[in-house]
Parts: structure tokens; sequence; C-alpha cells
């Protein structure tokens, strides 16, 4: 079988989703091998062009992860509210398993928040008066 060839764009993205997913199931999920991720990154190391794209792919993959928990949150919190309205034909379970996915979820929001501000020195009180 032919190896497959990828971009370093791609091999950015790869790197970033294993980073995120694990090695074998990203290394599945494309065909390659485990060896071949250790390999990309021994290789991005010494490739500040390939270091530079896996920042950004870093972060927009960060961001999106962010943009679904909201999404997630919303979805729980409207389910939370028909569920709690039919509480009769609703199982108890299911309500208290959403609840704590919603909860998760606005956590996980919160923490994003607060790196967020800490990442842009927003955080910091002036202490000079100390």
């Amino acid at each position: 079988m032919a190896r497959k060839k990828f971009t370093e764009d791609q091999i950015a993205q790869i790197l970033v989703e294993a980073a995120y997913r694990g090695d074998q199931e990203v290394a599945s999920k494309y065909g390659i091998s485990q060896r071949t991720l250790y390999r990309w990154r021994d290789f991005a190391e010494n490739r500040p062009g390939l270091t530079k794209l896996i920042l950004e792919k870093k972060v927009a993959f960060e961001r999106g992860w962010a943009d679904e928990a909201a999404g997630a949150l919303k979805a729980g919190l409207e389910f939370l509210k028909e569920a709690a309205q039919k509480a009769s034909r609703t199982d108890a379970n299911v309500i208290h398993a959403v609840a704590g996915a919603v909860k998760i979820a606005s956590e996980v929001l919160i923490t994003r928040e607060v790196l967020d501000a800490r990442l842009s020195g927003q955080d910091r009180e002036d202490d000079t008066q100390d």
C-alpha cells in the first residue's frame, strides 16, 4: 500500500487532534501509525513554520471545543426546562444526568473565561499600593 502524503497544514491538524483525542484514535482515523505521530512531533521541533501552524490549529481547536460546550449547555438547559414542565412523564435519572452535564459544561465555560482573562492580563489587580 502506498504511503499517504500529508501537507504541513494537515500534519499540524492531526498532531493537535492527537493531543486532545489520543494517538491511537487519531492514528486510526487518518490511517497512519502511532510511530508516524511520534516522528511528526520530532520533526515539528525543528520546523518553526510547522510549530507555528500547530499553535494556530490548537487555538482554533480549543475555540471550537468551547463553542460546542456553549451549544451543549444551551440544549441541556432547554431540555431541563421542558422536562421540568413535563415532570410526570420524564425519567428522573435522565433529568439528573442532563443536569450533571449542564453543570460540567458551565464549569468548562467559566474555566475558559478565567483562562482568557489570565492570558490577556485582565485578572491582575493594581498591586502597586501594597
